[in-house]
């Protein structure tokens, strides 16, 4: 024991300046730990980059910018109407009033000659005896391309400076708003001077016939231009000196009905029932009465030019058969000039005795003193010609089987 003693302290001697540390298992084990660290911490990868931002906030379309081509137009506009170049301008002095703007505006739309000759040899200011108000809306629609002008501007000014300077798109931009201009006119006239309404009309038949069940309805000097009558029941009826041109009578009774002076251009007729009628002194220019029965109708002193006549029908839809019988209009012609009612919009007896079909047998169309030149007639009716102008087209077509069972609902 006493020899371990100064081997002790002999240690502790010589190794003064470090710390002495027996040598073990554990320590040696510790020693390879500490060493396989460290070798790891110096060996290790860099860290990491930071992770990119995120994306900013999807714009909303309230907030979104106009896309590339919108806003090149809109650049290419600005670059058309803006310059600073004085070269590229011109000025037209029209009757005093100076209109500038630039040359390639005029030079890229006009086709007048002249005015273009004289924008190729560089004059700065040309002079043109025209009406400036009528040139300001041309000069209007070669910037915007599209028709502007207030609705206190004459139209036809317009379109006369229009094909002046000679631009197709602006002439036909004008004809078209002239003609839509030219239709709420007449629609608006015809509304303010109709003399009576649908309504009117069919509240006064029916109260008439309630009355009076055997005396013929009467309409005098009335005017009914453009009224739409389809679907009525319109037969016993007297029509006298009334306006009835572009009438729409489709599909309309108007059986033992009598039209004597009305203006009936380019009357609607399709489906209707027309046999037993009568139309005396009227003008019946363009009027579709194809595949329709006149089985006993009688024209007289009409104008039937253009009239459409093919494939009419009579006796119950035979063509073929032709009746001699021709309805007589002595006893209806001596007393037609003392029946005239005074009032506009009358009913009652009528002095004028008109039963074209009551109780005779069914006939083909009368035509007496009628101008028929131009009208396609079957050549069955040349018998039924009585003292008439012009010169027919005769044609042998008979109706189908088709059109015949739709014809005023026969089967």
């Amino acid at each position: 024991m006493a020899s371990d003693v100064p081997l002790d302290e002999s240690t502790r001697t010589t190794n003064t300046s470090t710390p002495h540390i027996p040598v073990t298992s554990e320590n040696v084990v510790l020693g390879n730990e500490v060493n396989t660290l460290a070798t790891t911490v110096s060996q290790a990868p860099p860290p990491p980059p930071p992770p990119p931002p995120p994306p900013p906030p999807v714009q909303t379309s309230l907030s979104a910018p106009r896309s590339p081509s919108m806003r090149q137009r809109a650049n290419g506009s600005v670059q058309q109407s803006i310059t600073a170049d004085v070269s590229l301008l011109i000025e037209l002095d029209v009757g005093g009033r100076v209109f500038k703007t630039l040359k390639s505006l005029l030079q890229g739309s006009i086709r007048n000659q002249a005015l273009l000759q004289l924008l190729q040899e560089g004059h700065s200011c040309i002079f043109i005896d025209r009406a400036p108000e009528y040139v300001a809306p041309v000069m209007n629609f070669l910037r915007y391309r599209r028709l502007i002008v207030d609705g206190n501007t004459n139209l036809d000014g317009v379109l006369e400076e229009a094909r002046f300077f000679d631009i197709p798109a602006l002439v036909t931009s004008l004809q078209e708003q002239m003609t839509k201009q030219k239709r709420k006119e007449n629609e608006d006239l015809r509304i303010q001077s109709a003399d009576i309404t649908r309504r009117d009309l069919s509240t006064a038949l029916v109260t008439h016939r309630a009355r009076e069940k055997s005396k013929p309805f009467v309409l005098h000097g009335l005017k009914m231009s453009y009224m739409d009558f389809s679907n009525l029941d319109l037969s016993n009826c007297i029509f006298r000196r009334c306006d009835l041109k572009h009438v729409n009578l489709e599909s309309t009774i108007i059986r033992n009905t009598l039209f004597e002076d009305c203006r009936m251009k380019l009357v609607k007729l399709s489906n209707s029932q027309t046999d037993g009628s009568a139309f005396e002194n009227c003008d019946l220019r363009h009027v579709d009465f194809s595949f329709l029965n006149l089985s006993n109708v009688l024209f007289s002193t009409c104008n039937m030019i253009n009239v459409n006549l093919t494939a009419v029908i009579w006796h119950h839809g035979n063509i073929s058969s032709v009746s001699s019988h021709v309805p007589t209009t002595s006893s209806t012609s001596s007393s037609a000039s003392s029946s005239a009612s005074s009032s506009s919009f009358a009913s009652g007896t009528s002095a004028r005795t008109f039963q074209a079909s009551a109780g005779k047998l069914p006939a083909p169309p009368t035509f007496h003193r009628c101008n028929v030149h131009g009208v396609r007639l079957h050549v069955e009716l040349k018998g039924r010609m009585q003292e008439c102008e012009g010169q027919p087209i005769w044609h042998t077509q008979t109706p189908s089987a088709a059109n015949l069972n739709t014809v005023n609902g026969q089967a």
